[in-house]
């Protein structure tokens, strides 16, 4: 059953007890003659004055609650009851959203009264302690991803990432074919980094051996090889690329010291050992400016410029530029295009200078357990290694493998 609501409660027995027993005057008048008039009465029987006199105290008891916990005058004989109504004939039904807007306008209507603009009027901050602070714009778009102060194995040596390149001496997992084949198997890691405010420093280390045929039209590269090892020391200024470049942009120096060993497999008779000494073993330093650019949603650019100097050679000296574009498609799946150049410089007579070019396509499908990126790349110049006289232009198709993602 519906609950009920009473307006104003009906005088009740007890309530009417105080005129019941003492009437009016004349009735005082009476009780003190130990009289009483004998009327009719509307409530029922006349009562003498002895039942008057010992339901003296349940008058007491009767009043007594009743000014206590009521503020409101004591209704008449002569009052008519209250209609009961039930509460949900009483309270009108809320139509979905008045409540919302009820709420809204008594808080519009309080921060008026507070003498504050409501719409303009930021809402009371609670502690310090007890807001969370929110992220930056710069820092929630960091590519940067090296915590603050010391930390081991960070993962990548770089900010400015150049497993994407299109450099055949970067150290990643890859294999291509066309019109011969060719591979390599490395890697890049970070073995610690320091982070500060303004910048960070990571010292990294790579190894690679790439194989490759020239000859041989087998599917397994194996007549030439080359090992490469070396230490890096990259320091990203972090602060500096912002104010420059922008949110989200990063700006890295480099400092790369490595060694590169040249080989044959089944080396011919006949070929000259000091040639072997004068190319194939190289030992140099590098030094790197990469930058990094957001496109927006639309997806990231890097650029590197780089200058190695090679001692104990044949040759000098080799710039570099290095160009990288990722586009946003998907999470999974994201086209990138790289180009890459490259001129070693010769410091004897009788060796030519050798230059190289590669541009590659292809669509890095990225995953938990990394990234896998099927490519087709077209390369022309020298050989690499002990193939630097070779000269001619390749159309290859292949793919690349790294454990850390781009």
């Amino acid at each position: 059953m519906p609950s009920r609501l009473v307006r104003d409660a009906s005088p009740t027995y007890l309530d009417r007890l105080p005129n019941l027993l003492v009437p009016d005057n004349s009735d005082r008048r009476a009780m003190k003659r130990n009289t009483f008039p004998k009327r009719p009465s509307a409530d029922g029987p006349s009562l003498g004055p002895m039942c008057s006199l010992r339901l003296t105290p349940l008058f007491l008891l009767a009043t007594i609650p009743t000014r206590a916990h009521s503020d409101a005058p004591t209704p008449t004989a002569n009052e008519v009851p209250a209609e009961v109504v039930p509460v949900d004939a009483a309270v009108p039904p809320t139509a979905p959203g008045e409540a919302e807007q009820s709420e809204a306008g008594g808080a519009r209507g309080l921060l008026a009264a507070q003498g504050r603009h409501p719409e303009t009027s930021p809402e009371p901050q609670g502690p310090a302690s007890a807001r969370a602070p929110e992220p930056s714009s710069d820092r929630a778009s960091d590519p940067n991803d090296l915590e603050r102060g010391f930390s081991w194995l960070p993962g990548d040596a770089r900010v400015v990432s150049r497993r994407a390149s299109a450099s055949r001496d970067t150290p990643i997992v890859e294999y291509a074919f066309g019109p011969q084949a060719q591979g390599s198997l490395g890697a890049e890691f970070g073995v610690f980094g320091q982070r500060w405010p303004d910048l960070s420093l990571r010292f990294g280390m790579y190894a690679m051996i790439a194989l490759e045929n020239w000859q041989e039209t087998i599917v397994f590269p194996r007549e030439y090889w080359r090992g490469l090892i070396g230490f890096s020391l990259a320091t990203s200024l972090d602060q500096l690329a912002r104010d420059l470049l922008g949110p989200g942009s990063a700006l890295e120096l480099t400092l790369v010291i490595g060694h590169e060993s040249d080989h044959r497999t089944d080396a011919p008779v006949g070929l000259d050992a000091l040639e072997l000494l004068q190319v194939g073993q190289v030992n140099f330093a590098t030094h790197e400016l990469a930058a990094q650019l957001p496109l927006g949603s639309v997806g990231r650019l890097q650029v590197r410029v780089q200058e190695r100097l090679i001692v104990g050679s044949a040759w000098s000296h080799a710039p570099a530029a290095d160009l990288g574009l990722r586009f946003f498609a998907l999470d999974w799946l994201q086209p990138v295009v790289n180009l890459f150049g490259e001129v070693i410089v010769s410091g004897d007579a009788g060796i030519a200078s050798c230059p190289f070019a590669r541009a590659m396509a292809g669509t890095a499908l990225v995953g938990v357990f990394g990234e896998l990126t099927p490519f087709v790349s077209l390369d022309t110049g020298c050989g690499k290694g002990l193939l630097y006289e070779e000269r001619g232009s390749h159309v290859s198709g292949g793919v690349r493998y790294s454990v850390l993602r781009n």
